[in-house]
């Protein structure tokens, strides 16, 4: 692996590990290296808060990632030791800070969910890019939104984004992306015993439910002071009170999806808020792509794959009782290189988790 700071090869370190997550503003990075103020690259890494610029390309000279440091971790010894140098890729200022004081008011009228990011990102430098799947929804014009002050940028933009059931994360350029995985796209990868070095079946039946209601509250008036997105407020019944107002509760809409893996009856009920702007069937849906996500393969593999977050993979398995190939899409992934090898690691989900469509069962 080569590295860049500010535009500099920075040459010697003894260990670099990079994750990056399907469904999140930014990848990560670490570099375990020894601190030489003789070295070009190594004062403007290892001082801290520079935000140095670190850029990591292949031994092919393939861009990997574009990022920002923003962490530097030492313990000072009569023996230098090592400097711990972690940070983020460039979109990761978003989920730190808050909407400046300057763009005030918070309140956005007749905008899409492309100009509300723009605006947003300009003050960065940060580019948006739309991809043609979600063009679309990202594109259409939204009567209202209002943020909190206390709330940050990433965010605001993913409470909108999520209604639209579109996913928020960025590229190896250092943009920000809008998208959703194509399930339909040729697989990149097929994953089996004996090509992995672990395969490991996750499967957390304590958040997924086989009833999913969401129930809209009766319009009462606006409240410029409550954010989009937020459906996680759980409700006991359809009449709950709500003790800020001595009023109670009254539900103008409901809907209710199933998941059909789940063979006994555990329900759960969520509730939008007045000023959400997608349907409770939506919401439902995007709820139950949520929960299968604790539905998950994990895997190693003892080299690089030419594969990236979003991409389909397949996957046979029959110790995991996977016994025909599926196909799923791989939401993580983590590539390591020490002096002694390279690693890659990822995390798979059903596609359903994305597309909102009835989950099918892998198993058997």
């Amino acid at each position: 692996m080569k590295v860049k700071v500010n535009g500099v090869y920075f040459l010697y370190f003894n260990e670099v590990v990079i994750s990056s997550t399907l469904d999140t503003v930014a990848s990560t990075f670490s570099i375990l290296a020894r601190w030489d103020p003789d070295v070009p690259g190594h004062n403007e890494l290892f001082t801290p808060l520079s935000y140095a610029s670190v850029v990591f390309y292949s031994d092919e000279d393939k861009l990997i990632a574009t990022m920002t440091a923003v962490r530097w971790t030492v313990k000072a010894t009569a023996e230098p030791g090592l400097w711990q140098i972690s940070g983020y890729s460039k979109p990761g200022v978003l989920d730190d800070c808050q909407i400046p004081y300057n763009m005030y008011p918070l309140e956005s009228n007749k905008k899409s969910l492309k100009q509300i990011t723009e605006r947003l990102l300009a003050p960065f430098g940060l580019k948006l890019v739309v991809y043609a799947i979600v063009e679309k929804e990202c594109n259409q014009i939204i009567e209202k939104t209002v943020a909190k002050p206390e709330e940050t940028i990433k965010n605001y933009i993913c409470s909108i984004a999520n209604q639209k059931n579109v996913v928020v994360s960025h590229d190896i350029y250092g943009n920000l992306i809008m998208f959703r995985p194509d399930v339909k796209s040729k697989p990149k990868l097929k994953l089996t015993p004996e090509n992995t070095i672990t395969m490991e079946l996750d499967v957390d039946g304590t958040d997924i439910h086989s009833h999913i209601t969401t129930l809209r509250q009766q319009s009462r008036g606006d409240n410029p002071d409550e954010a989009f997105g937020n459906i996680n407020i759980n409700v006991k019944s359809f009449d709950d009170f709500d003790q800020d107002r001595g009023q109670t509760f009254k539900v103008s809409s409901t809907d209710t999806v199933r998941n059909p893996l789940v063979k006994v009856f555990r329900p759960t009920v969520d509730k939008l808020t007045r000023l959400s702007f997608y349907d409770t069937n939506r919401a439902a849906l995007n709820m139950r792509g949520v929960e299968l996500k604790n539905i998950r393969i994990d895997f190693t593999l003892n080299r690089w794959e030419p594969i990236s977050i979003g991409d389909i993979i397949e996957v046979t398995n029959p110790l995991l009782n996977i016994n025909n190939t599926v196909k799923m899409v791989l939401e993580s992934t983590t590539i390591n290189e020490s002096g002694e090898s390279k690693t890659m690691s990822g995390a798979l989900v059903l596609l359903e988790t994305f597309t909102g469509d009835e989950p099918q069962n892998i198993f058997g």
